[in-house]
């Protein structure tokens, strides 16, 4: 199994968020985030991507075998940690952009590594500036999603349950066996619901037909909304994703009233 780690956005809201911020922890939050991309923000104590990557040699990836996809601006900050952590530094690809207004669409950075990748083995798939717990506060444990796959072949998504705003997420139905039935990106009419959390493991069947639907792709802002057929979930407790300094607050025990 391989895994590919997305970060190429700009964090531009989480600065914008700090810059605004006058609070008692300015102090460390400007040293956890000024010139920083968000996959190495740290949460806990140690950067994002560290769990994520503790994540994935739990679950059966080798360090040779995991890619981060990056802007030039983070390129060299991304190259440095994946060479102190035993990742190969040709695994860090640089998309050539340098500002956050040239920046292209997720979905299109994803079809672009894997080109890069390939399409032979399954694929985790991360947003670098999330992580997914289980309802004992753990990371969550990805061996099951690679034994979802390895068992029955299929590709897996990890969802978590939201009682109110479902609506600004990729909803998701599953069937009695947890197996996909639709997936709806931020629907209006949902206030409450099964929501993707952005980890993926992709089966090389689903490469080859996101492969195959490239025009298609490139439409949307999400694979799912195309290729969700054939997919199950594997249930986490909570997400955290870090889109402001309250969300980094939170990750961090931190109390965003002081």
């Amino acid at each position: 199994m391989k895994a590919l780690i997305l970060a190429a956005g700009f964090g531009t809201r989480l600065e914008k968020s700090l810059n605004e911020y006058e609070g008692p922890y300015k102090k460390e939050l400007t040293a956890w985030v000024k010139g920083k991309p968000k996959g190495l923000v740290p949460v806990s104590g140690k950067p994002i991507v560290e769990h994520q990557l503790d994540q994935l040699v739990k679950a059966g990836v080798e360090l040779k075998d995991i890619y981060v996809y990056t802007n030039q601006m983070f390129y060299p900050q991304y190259l440095n940690w994946a060479v102190t952590s035993g990742i190969p530094g040709r695994n860090i690809f640089n998309n050539g952009v340098s500002h956050n207004e040239e920046r292209k669409e997720q979905v299109q950075d994803l079809l672009s590594a894997i080109e890069k990748i390939g399409y032979e083995k399954p694929l985790f798939v991360f947003a670098s500036d999330t992580l997914v717990y289980d309802s004992n506060n753990r990371l969550l444990d990805l061996s099951s999603m690679a034994e979802l796959y390895q068992q029955e072949g299929f590709s897996g998504v990890v969802a978590y349950y939201k009682e109110r705003g479902a609506s600004g997420h990729g909803v998701i139905t599953v069937d009695e066996e947890n197996q996909l039935t639709s997936f709806r990106e931020k629907p209006l009419d949902v206030e409450a619901g099964l929501v993707n959390a952005s980890v993926y493991l992709f089966s090389p069947s689903k490469l080859n037909q996101m492969k195959n639907s490239y025009t298609d792709l490139i439409r949307y802002k999400n694979p799912l909304q195309v290729v969700w057929d054939g997919f199950k979930i594997v249930g986490a407790a909570k997400r955290i994703d870090l889109g402001t300094i309250d969300d980094l607050l939170s990750a961090n025990s931190l109390s965003s009233d002081l």
